[in-house]
């Protein structure tokens, strides 16, 4: 796999839900994305891969 392509796996991955009371909430079929950026997530995942 690419890295751009690993990178957005991992930041999918990682994504922590929008809550159900913003317009971004998971009953709107993902129209702004996979959620919110969990970054101390993203970099453990990242570290497991080296």
């Amino acid at each position: 796999m690419s890295r751009p392509g690993r990178v957005r796996d991992i930041l999918t991955a990682t994504a922590r839900p929008f809550l159900e009371e913003t317009r971004c909430a998971p009953d709107l079929l993902g129209a702004c994305g996979a959620g919110i950026v969990d970054a101390r997530a993203v970099v453990e995942a990242v570290q497991c891969l080296q």
